[in-house]
């Protein structure tokens, strides 16, 4: 049936949207919605018993009823069906149309535009004006209803501003193109008592309906719209071309193609038969529209489409993109120009952003690509910029510069403090001063530490930014918004790939790197959290409590909380301290701890892991879901002598002593790469325990058992590169994995061919 009720449910109401279609005689299945709301509201009245809404909205009701009535007592016939619909509960928030958006959505319609016709008949100011409102994205059909409302109606439409709250913003938001039919001027009894019928002015009503009938016929027979028009400048000053896809309508017969410099002032330019279309007669360095329609058999037009371009006879300056630096290069990336006579593009480079610029290369087109090899491990930055030669030999103005530095990691330790700058009024909040200072002291033995504050930093950090240090300390040591290593996940997982070292130690990792906001959560395979930090899960309680760090692994020092740093009625804990669950047990590190029960809401993550190592790419990635600057200072430093010197082997003062090693140690095998066997040193193993040394693919699979005895205090072993069954392993990245005890430490290898 053409006519329907749909029900549907709403705060324990039952509502009732009321359609009825004429369907298209060519594309039923492809809809123009003429809508209007008919339920009132009243903000000084019982609106239950009183709301007469006679401009808000039964005018618009009455206008989509009145272009059924005229389509229907003529007999009219659409190419595409036209859906009339009374909305029910616009007032509240729009439920009517969000129910028919979900039901259109659910069931794939297609829809080309929805008009909205609502408050069409105040008039109190007395204007000969209305207003069409805009809606982000539909905008084509805004314009267009202007020039069919000039056309049809003896009143003047006027753009009204964009997203204005109806039905027709509901079916904007849910991605339909929508147009608003509005009065001029806002009733003054909008939503009141006094919104009368004897207010209303029906010859202005009749006009924005007329203007509304001759949209909708007009939608409804109007050819698809052009697709892809793309606006090149060809070079000469005076000219910009105009291309786009040729239409696959068969009766669509030619282009009809529009220019100017603003887009409701277009001028018409000719009828073309190809797909394509050169302007010519512009003012060199004028921005321009230009506007493509498809033209039917019966001379309707599209809706347009527009492009944009400006004329030039010298080539605008190239739009550098991004820097991709690595080990041993520089690769930058441009936009192409959109000029037709560009030859090729101009490559220059200076050392430091004050230094004379040298041409380094000339690249052609198509090419928007160029590696520079010919790059060192500098503190300065490398500044590049652009220029785009045409064919006559017309060069363009530079580029903005774009900086990047070589992946270098020879500059030592970088550490980067996203703490904010607060009072210091409670422990969870810290001073900048308090913070500095207290990693300051930790790294106080290291020959290379510098220091970034993101409260500091203006733009996002790039790769090329930390990579030509070897080691991160990363910290976030307040309860605020440590969001920051989400934004650049993907720089701070290549800068390990490469062979960078991370030590992060933050509140929330969930948050920080996946913007988690729920518990439990788990990541997936392929997220950052998982599979550069080996971070599988997260889970918390806002009424868990944590005190202790206990070390999964003798090689690493106890962490208690310094009971200073704390609220003293909590007994030397903390909060905000998630508890992880490793992708790889054997790579948890430290466990959760505190002073109350397992069963208890404070002692419920007691066990979780708050640290994992992990070995990724080419680097090492540390994280504790805990700050230290909360832990006692002196085990804090334990762990970073230990992290800093040991596993990412940064140097120390000429002055400073190496602390000894204690514990079970995996020396560098050597060689590494290797091809056909590798050799490393095991020292400090305990004689009366039990050892095994095993070799793990990056599936975590064992590939070969090299060693399972009681061993020697030191003992050197070989692997051949073979698995268990004799045969030779693949290329790439395998793990050893030495075991002793609770003693365990592990260090990658890599074969090559």
């Amino acid at each position: 049936t053409n006519t329907w009720m749909q029900e549907y449910q709403h705060n324990n109401t039952t509502q009732y949207n009321v359609i009825a279609t004429i369907p298209g005689y060519l594309y039923p299945d492809l809809y123009i919605i003429v809508g209007g709301h008919y339920d009132s509201y009243s903000a000084n009245s019982d609106f239950y018993v009183f709301a007469p809404g006679a401009d808000d909205n039964a005018s618009g009701t009455a206008g989509v009823l009145e272009i059924a009535r005229v389509m229907m007592a003529i007999g009219y016939q659409p190419k595409f069906s036209i859906r009339f619909i009374a909305f029910s509960a616009e007032e509240g928030n729009g439920w009517g149309s969000e129910a028919y958006c979900n039901y259109a959505i659910n069931a794939n319609q297609e829809i080309r535009v929805m008009l909205n016709l609502d408050m069409i008949a105040n008039n109190l100011q007395t204007s000969q004006e209305f207003r069409v409102m805009p809606y982000e994205g539909s905008e084509e059909y805004s314009y267009e209803t202007i020039r069919i409302a000039q056309q049809y109606s003896s009143y003047q439409p006027v753009l009204g501003e964009t997203g204005m709250g109806s039905d027709s913003y509901i079916f904007s938001e849910n991605g339909f193109n929508a147009v608003f039919f509005f009065e001029r001027y806002l009733n003054p009894y909008l939503h009141s008592s006094d919104d009368l019928i004897d207010y209303l002015d029906f010859q202005y009503a009749s006009e924005i309906v007329r203007a509304a009938t001759a949209a909708t016929v007009i939608f409804a027979n109007q050819p698809f719209p052009v697709n892809n028009i793309q606006v090149y400048n060809p070079g000469t000053g005076n000219s910009l071309l105009a291309i786009w896809d040729s239409s696959s309508d068969p009766e669509v017969t030619k282009y009809a193609v529009y220019y100017g410099t603003e887009i409701d002032s277009m001028t018409f330019w000719q009828y073309i038969n190809e797909n394509q279309c050169i302007i010519s007669g512009l003012e060199e360095g004028q921005s321009y529209y230009i506007a493509v329609c498809n033209v039917n058999d019966d001379g309707l037009t599209s809706i347009r489409k527009y492009g944009s371009g400006t004329p030039f006879s010298v080539p605008a300056a190239p739009n550098l993109i991004a820097d991709f630096p690595d080990r041993h290069s520089i690769t930058i990336t441009w936009q192409p120009n959109s000029e037709l006579d560009i030859a090729s593009y101009s490559i220059y480079r200076s050392l430091g952003s004050n230094t004379m610029e040298t041409m380094i290369a000339t690249v052609p087109v198509p090419d928007t690509s160029y590696t520079d090899t010919d790059v060192k491990s500098n503190e300065e930055y490398y500044y590049y910029r652009l220029t785009a030669n045409d064919s006559e030999g017309n060069q363009s103005p530079f580029s903005s510069p774009l900086a990047s530095r070589m992946v270098s990691l020879d500059r030592g330790i970088y550490v980067i403090d996203e703490s904010k700058n607060f009072s210091g009024t409670t422990p969870f909040q810290p001073t900048d001063e308090a913070v500095d200072n207290f990693y300051n002291d930790l790294l106080k033995n290291y020959e290379k530490v510098s220091l970034l504050d993101l409260e500091e930093q203006t733009g996002i950090l790039k790769l090329a930014d930390i990579g030509i240090y070897s080691s991160i300390l990363w910290h976030g040591n307040d309860i605020g918004d440590n969001t920051y290593p989400y934004e650049i996940r993907d720089i701070l997982g290549e800068y390990i790939r490469l062979g960078g070292n991370i030590f992060f130690t933050v509140y929330y990792p969930g948050k920080a790197f996946e913007l988690n906001a729920g518990y439990p959560a788990s990541f997936s395979e392929d997220s950052f959290i998982n599979e550069a930090l080996g971070i599988g899960g997260v889970n918390y309680s806002v009424q868990s409590r944590f005190k202790y760090a206990i070390p999964n692994n003798e090689n690493y020092p106890a962490l208690q909380v310094d009971s200073l740093k704390t609220i003293s009625s909590w007994h030397s804990h903390i909060f905000g301290v998630e508890g992880m669950e490793p992708v790889n047990p054997e790579e948890s590190i430290y466990l959760y701890g505190s002073d109350y029960s397992p069963e208890s809401n404070q002692g419920s993550l007691n066990g979780k892991s708050v640290g994992i190592h992990r070995y990724y790419g080419e680097g090492q990635v540390l994280c504790l879901s805990f700050p230290l600057y909360n832990m006692q200072a002196s085990s804090a430093q334990d762990l970073i002598d230990y992290v800093f010197t040991n596993l990412f082997q940064e140097s120390t003062k000429p002055d400073i002593p190496i602390p000894p090693v204690t514990g079970l140690r995996l020396l560098p095998n050597y060689p590494n790469p290797f091809v056909n066997e590798t050799t490393f040193t095991v020292k400090n193993a305990d004689p009366e325990k039990l050892m095994n040394i095993k070799i793990y693919n990056l599936k975590g699979q064992v590939v070969q058992t090299i060693f399972n005895g009681y061993p020697l205090q030191d003992m050197q072993f070989t692997w051949n590169g073979k698995d268990t069954t004799e045969r030779n392993t693949s290329s790439g990245i395998y793990f050893v994995k030495v075991s002793s005890g609770k003693e365990k430490v592990i260090a990658k290898i890599i074969k090559i061919k």
